[in-house]
């Protein structure tokens, strides 16, 4: 039986999932004194503030999923309905013009409209190489928060509208736009050039004068769940956890000439220690190679079972891609 491994904040989005895990059956227990209970790892799930969440899966040998910092930028257009730049704050510094600019890989700062790069924030913790999105202004009439796991919407909750909760006096949520909400997730989500998580949450929302669009991608361990059902939010929440690879989770990378892909799971190399084929997040090797700017994190790459130096593979006198798989679990 799967257990939740959970905040010790007395919060409603707590509260939630430890009546979801009562319906469900599950295990929780609360994680008071940064003490990690003896739990299998394969069947834990984790929610609690990304500090804290860090900690249990260091301590347990857990991978937290979530996306990469440049996937907001790297979907295609069509679903933002508005233009993403992925840079740095020392280039975020040089524009003139109002941008809505926020941390791509956390809170270093606060996410909001600056009327020029140089209204951003300075001090120890925000270096010029600091990851950013720097986006298009535009107007949210709506805005809802759809908990994703394989592609497919588990629930799904409006949590603003026109400038404030979408809550009455009661504590009632509104949901009016819910199944168009839902809709268009799931449109994006059949969308295979974009790259996701196993799991994740995905927030939408309607632009005024253009329409539904993505608004971004978190990771589902730490975001709220707002009106969400706990049952339908925890095996979300299950699926974001998996135990680490060993070797550093870099395992399996295949070779695939002019962008074909081999005809079967089957006839893919299975990472040597832990018997599968793993990656963080299931995202290109080509987007980590980028990201780490001609390094790959773990120094070799396991090609078809065999260690080899990544910088001999460009070498090679066909143009090379990399994947990184794992199996569903």
């Amino acid at each position: 039986m799967p257990t939740l491994l959970l905040t010790p904040r007395q919060t409603e989005d707590a509260q939630a999932l430890w009546r979801g895990t009562v319906s469900l059956g599950w295990h929780v227990h609360r994680v008071h004194g940064w003490k990690i209970p003896e739990v299998n790892a394969t069947d834990a799930a984790v929610y609690a503030e990304p500090l804290l969440a860090t900690h249990i899966a260091q301590k347990l040998g857990l991978e937290l999923l979530g996306p990469p910092d440049d996937w907001l930028s790297s979907i295609p257009e069509y679903w933002r309905k508005r233009s993403v730049l992925f840079t740095t704050m020392k280039e975020a510094r040089e524009y003139t013009e109002p941008r809505f600019i926020k941390s791509a890989a956390g809170k270093e700062f606060d996410a909001r409209i600056y009327e020029s790069g140089k209204d951003l924030p300075r001090g120890q913790m925000i270096s010029d190489s600091l990851p950013v999105l720097v986006q298009e202004i535009v107007q949210w009439d709506v805005e809802y928060r759809c908990f994703v796991s394989d592609r497919h919407v588990n629930a799904a909750s409006s949590y603003w509208r026109d400038g404030k909760y979408p809550r009455d006096e009661n504590g009632i949520w509104a949901q009016n736009e819910l199944s168009e909400a839902m809709d268009f997730c799931r449109s994006f989500l059949s969308d295979p050039n974009v790259r996701l998580p196993d799991a994740c949450v995905i927030d939408v929302g309607a632009i005024k004068e253009r329409g539904w669009a993505v608004i971004e991608c978190n990771a589902a361990w730490s975001s709220g769940i707002y009106d969400c059902d706990g049952a339908a939010v925890l095996p979300v929440l299950l699926r974001a956890c998996r135990p680490r690879c060993p070797a550093g989770g870099f395992a399996g990378a295949v070779l695939l000439r002019d962008g074909g892909r081999p005809e079967s799971l089957e006839s893919w190399s299975d990472c040597r220690c832990c018997g599968r084929l793993c990656g963080p997040c299931g995202h290109p090797l080509a987007d980590a190679f980028r990201q780490q700017r001609g390094r790959f994190p773990s120094g070799n790459v396991r090609l078809l079972g065999v260690r080899i130096r990544p910088f001999g593979l460009f070498r090679a006198k066909y143009r090379a891609q990399f994947w990184l798989y794992r199996r569903r679990h």
